[in-house]
């Protein structure tokens, strides 16, 4: 009684909830019929008489209530039936089931579940045939022994929602009668020692009869759903009893949940519609004649989904069973309503552990699900809606092995469960929709040693869909627009990931790693569809053992796949080709070369696999893929990897795949002949100063610091491409150590010295357009670039002696710009750079010493990487197209200020060989005046006066002497000075940015009781600002060489050449502008 009560139940809920779905077709009432009687009372003139003998109620005349019968009151005609072919009005039902029998003695069958098909006819619109066969799985309750059922039967249907309310086939819900009888044989596995051999039957063949309700739930022009709850009595035998004399019949109770289809469109035709057709808007019927019905799709669908998989009712907490399942299905959406699928899956998951190692099960199976879209129940689905739901339900079969804790033994047998859950789906694109898929799965591991034990599984897969569209559907787009995009031709990608191989067993708390595999491909598409690819994954294993001590030790396995792959568009193939799609999903399978570090080197496996792709540019895709593996047993001689019948390898890889073939046509498309007009310059001078890094040195980034200038000329081929040339000088540090000198200690810095030719070449990618605008407010290039030249180190033995080490090396960079005027750029440029030696440098082991030569304890020195920013200015170089003409006699007839001054400060930076760490400040003070000899040229008198607190040290034989000299060095130069923009670009008194270039020998003078001399050679520039006609802000940066006169410099610099020593002086101040009454 119990079980019959719960079968109401459940009955009860599933029609509620068919009972919510919305439709839009109403049901008959009563009411309705009852309208009715009274618009035909109307209709027949049913008049009533007087009747002078008779004093009771007045009498209706010419009324025969036979007409208004209950039988006749409901059963109208309702549509014309339809007989045609014999195709027609047949179909076929399949399905799930479940039943129960009522037991009679001390053990009793769990509930049976199975799968049915059947076969069947509309004779009429009441009456239906129909056979089938099907079969049951269970189990002896509290017992290992399995009991599986096949049976055949044949049904008659009457159809009472027919004969009450006339033959209506899109009818929301239909109520039939079922009876009918059937056979079954029924089977028992028992084990050795089994308690129940004398209650219970080993196998058994019995008759039955059966009868019940089917609830028919219309799901479109095909497609039903139906549930029938039944009961059936059948003769001894069917529950496998063993019966007495006074038992000879079984009984049971089930429900059948079926999905029913039509050969062809069952609906009535519009001209066939009954006497009930006023009862419904045209809108509400569904007619074999709809104009819509070419909409109308039941596709074939791809899933596959990956994600963390649970176990539960195993001696690990459930948060311990973490472990991944994967699937892959093949279905059909039979209507827009109901769907199915079916499909294989692997699961790998800790599920027991000892003291020190995790034990593992595997699984691999089959499964077949039914689908139900809730959103489905209507007459024009929107298959391109952007988010929906599905539930499916089902059963899974197939094989489960579980390694026990001792790692040395194992359970392997058979295993079935039933399936629940739910699918949440968005689209990515017509046709291709992105899955999550959260499912419970009741698992029922037999078929071995132990008998029958229950585990449960939990998923949460992330995945895809892909919808196959019928031809008559599908876009075939061919136009010329297609050869524009990378449907075909070469292409190239590659990327990282992770890879999980299938184990058995692992230690505990060893973790893998997260980047375990890299991939490289390049292929050709031969047209939209097919293509072939050469692939290279690199995929190491990593695995945590015992050694000989005891000790754990982590031993990867490294191999290399080289695979000859066939690749297929299926998104393109199965939804048809659209020249402006995003997404794209290939498939792709083939022969695998396996190169292995261990085992045998050298072996034949093989791949298949699919990838996920989605276009950012028009050549560029970022992608997904999973490609699996198999290699033979040889390549992992691990016990903890499943080999039989070889090794199996999930690849999982992010990557970005690229379409050679618009890189070609890019590249050809580029504004090669885009070059600066008249008015703009191909030349170009940059200046840059700022400051560099040297985290390679010994002394570390945040030590290493200094500053780092670069003069450079360069040339615009286009818009988009130029070349520069130019000096490049830095200075920094190369370690830093303490001494100790009469009990004072210091920090002492010794100096690194760079001077290189640095080449470079410019990519402006907004110049890619052919419409650039020469006059942009801002932009960027890319920069990329050698250098060579020689490198000074010191050090604190002074071993290598500040001996010049040829380096090279590769740059990269930006330069970012902005528009100070119309000629002129102001430029910070970000660089990174490589150098490396091409002379042995060695380091001692105590990091304070360099050698030329290997000595003791000295190892390498590598140098590596280098950082640096500069500001700047850009100029052009280009005298076509100039403003006005540069003659005397122009320049003059504009009344030019040919007087200049200036006064302002700043600092000077010294290269020193050995400076202490709290060096003191090293300031100047500028003054200069001089006079225009024309619009381009002037003469030029300049001072800057030094004022240095050097403090620096010199090292012999690992003792040091602290030196502490403050000097004034008044340097005064005599200088020839070119206006840059007005040679090149033209004279105009009103350009509010300059930048001018001088020349010229100087003089250097301590200011010191001594009066020390020193030649010097200036160079300089000067970029200004314009205020006002007379007033201007400056920047000038100073270069002092000294050491002409074959003495000692008067700072403690480091010799470039010679004796030679360069003072940088870099000055900010105001200069005016004016005119002598004399001139």
């Amino acid at each position: 009684m119990k079980r019959i009560t719960t079968l109401f139940i459940a009955l009860c809920s599933v029609s509620a909830t068919f009972a919510q779905i919305p439709t839009t077709l109403p049901t008959d009432t009563l009411a309705r019929d009852l309208t009715d009687l009274e618009e035909k009372m109307v209709a027949a003139d049913i008049t009533t008489q007087s009747d002078t003998a008779y004093y009771g109620f007045k009498k209706q005349q010419s009324f025969n209530a036979l007409d208004y019968s209950l039988d006749k009151r409901h059963r109208y005609a309702g549509d014309k039936w339809a007989r045609g072919h014999f195709g027609k009005h047949t179909f076929f039902q399949f399905g799930a089931n479940a039943i129960m029998y009522q037991h009679n003695n001390d053990y009793e069958l769990t509930t049976q579940a199975g799968l049915h098909f059947k076969v069947g006819k509309d004779l009429s619109p009441m009456s239906s045939l129909r056979i089938g066969v099907g079969g049951e799985l269970g189990y002896i309750t509290s017992k290992p022994n399995v009991s599986w059922t096949m049976r055949a039967d044949a049904d008659y249907l009457f159809n009472f929602s027919n004969y009450l309310l006339g033959y209506r086939p899109d009818r929301p819900l239909s109520v039939s009668g079922i009876l009918g009888f059937g056979i079954q044989q029924s089977h028992l596995t028992k084990y050795a020692g089994s308690e129940i051999v004398n209650a219970m039957k080993e196998k058994a063949f019995s008759f039955n009869l059966h009868t019940g309700l089917q609830f028919k739930f219309h799901a479109g022009a095909h497609a039903a759903v139906a549930i029938e709850p039944y009961i059936m009595a059948g003769t001894e035998g069917m529950d496998l009893a063993k019966a007495s004399k006074f038992n000879h019949f079984g009984i049971g109770y089930g429900v059948n949940l079926s999905y029913i289809w039509y050969f062809y469109n069952n609906m009535s035709a519009e001209n066939n519609a009954g006497d009930f057709k006023k009862r419904f808007n045209s809108h509400n019927r569904l007619f074999l004649n709809d104009p819509n019905k070419a909409s109308w799709r039941r596709p074939w669908f791809f899933q596959y989904s990956i994600g963390p998989a649970y176990w539960q009712r195993t001696p690990l907490k459930t948060s311990e069973t973490l472990g991944y399942s994967i699937s892959a299905s093949l279905g059909q959406w039979l209507s827009s309503a109901i769907g199915v699928r079916g499909g294989v899956v692997i699961s790998n998951a800790p599920w027991t552990k000892s003291e020190e190692t995790i034990s593992l099960l595997g699984k691999s199976g089959i499964f077949f699900d039914a689908m139900v879209n809730p959103f489905g129940f209507t007459r024009y689905y929107n298959w391109d809606t952007p988010f929906g739901i599905n539930f499916f339900g089902g059963y899974e079969m197939g094989q489960l092995q579980m390694v026990h804790a001792d790692i040395d033994e194992k359970t392997s047998g058979k295993y079935a469960g039933y399936r629940l859950g739910t699918q949440l789906w968005a689209k990515l694109t017509n046709d291709l929709r992105l899955t999550f898929e959260p499912s419970y799965i009741f698992t029922e591991h037999f078929d071995r040693n132990d008998g029958r034990v229950r585990y449960d599984q939990m998923d949460y897969k992330l995945g895809l869909t892909m919808l196959f569209r019928g031809k008559s559907h599908r876009n075939y787009d061919m136009l010329p627009a297609k050869n524009d995009l990378p449907e075909y031709g070469f292409f190239m990608g590659g990327g990282f990931g992770w890879n999980t191989t299938v184990s058995k067993w692992r230690y505990a708390e060893k973790n893998r790693g997260l980047i375990l595999n890299a991939n490289a491909f390049v292929g050709y598409n031969f047209n939209m569809y097919h293509g072939a690819k050469i692939m290279m994954d690199y995929v190491a294993n990593p695995i945590w053992q015992r050694s000989g001590n005891h000790d754990f030790d982590k031993f990867t396995y490294k191999n290399t796949f080289i695979s000859a792959d066939y690749q297929f568009n299926l998104l393109n193939a199965m939804a048809g080709y659209k020249p402006g799609r995003r997404w794209g999903v290939n498939i792709y399978a083939g022969p695998s070369l396996v190169l292995s570090k261990t085992g045998k080197k050298i072996d034949l496996g093989g791949n298949f696999g699919g990838m996920l792709s989605y276009r950012v540019l028009p050549y560029l895709s970022l992608f997904y893929s999973h490609t699996v593996y198999w290699m033979p047993a040889e390549h992992y001689n691990s016990a903890q990897i499943y080999t039989t019948p070889g090794a199996v390898s999930n690849v999982l890889t992010f990557g970005a795949l690229y379409h050679l073939d618009g890189f070609f046509k890019t590249i050809k498309n580029l504004p090669w002949k885009n070059a600066p007009s008249a008015g703009q310059s191909r030349f170009f001078l940059d200046y840059g100063y700022g400051y560099a890094l040297y985290p390679m040195l010994p002394s570390k980034a945040k030590d290493s610091w200094g500053t780092t200038m670069q003069l450079s000329l360069g040339w615009w081929l286009n818009s988009f491409l130029g070349a520069r040339v130019g000096l490049n000088m830095a200075k920094g540090i190369d370690m830093t150590t303490t001494h100790t000198e009469d009990n004072r200690t210091e920090d002492v810095h010794h100096a690194i010295g760079l001077g290189s030719i640095a080449g470079d070449i410019l990519l402006n990618p907004f110049g890619l357009n052919k419409n650039y605008n020469w006059k942009s407010l801002v932009g960027v290039n890319f920069l990329m670039g050698y250098q060579n030249g020689w490198l000074v180190m010191n050090d604190a033995e002074h071993t290598i002696k500040g001996s010049k080490i040829t380096v090279s090396g590769f740059r990269l960079g930006l330069q970012l710009w902005t528009r100070l005027s119309r000629d002129l750029r102001f430029t910070i440029e970000p660089m990174y750079s490589t150098l490396n030696a091409h002379n042995n440098i060695y380091i001692s082991e105590d990091g304070k010493n360099l050698y030329r030569t290997a000595e003791n304890t000295a190892t390498p020195l590598r140098l590596g990487n280098t950082f640096s920013v500069r500001f700047g200015l850009s100029a052009p170089l280009n005298r076509i197209g100039r403003h006005e003409d540069a003659d005397m006699t122009s320049f003059a007839s504009k009344n030019p200020q040919r007087f200049f001054a200036g006064i302002g400060g700043g600092w000077n930076i010294l290269l020193t060989k050995h400076r202490l760490a709290n060096d003191g400040a090293k300031i100047n003070f500028t003054a200069f005046a001089g006079y225009r000899l024309n619009e381009v040229s002037a003469l030029r008198l300049g001072a800057n006066y030094i004022m240095d607190n050097n403090k620096y040290a010199y090292i012999e034989k690992d003792k040091a002497y602290f030196e502490e000299d403050k000097k004034n060095v008044a340097f005064i130069a005599a200088d020839f000075q070119l206006d840059l923009l007005a040679y090149f670009r033209g004279y105009n008194p009103k350009r509010q940015w300059n930048v001018n270039l001088y020349v010229g020998p100087a003089i250097a003078i301590e200011t010191s009781k001594d009066h020390n001399k020193d030649g010097a050679i200036n160079l300089g520039l000067t970029a200004k600002h314009q205020l006002s006609r007379n007033f201007s802000l400056f920047y000038n940066h100073d270069i002092y060489l000294m050491g002409f006169l074959g003495q000692p410099t008067l700072l403690p610099g480091t010799n470039l050449v010679g004796n030679v020593t360069a003072l940088n002086c870099i000055n900010f101040g105001l200069m005016y502008n004016f005119n002598l009454p004399l001139f």
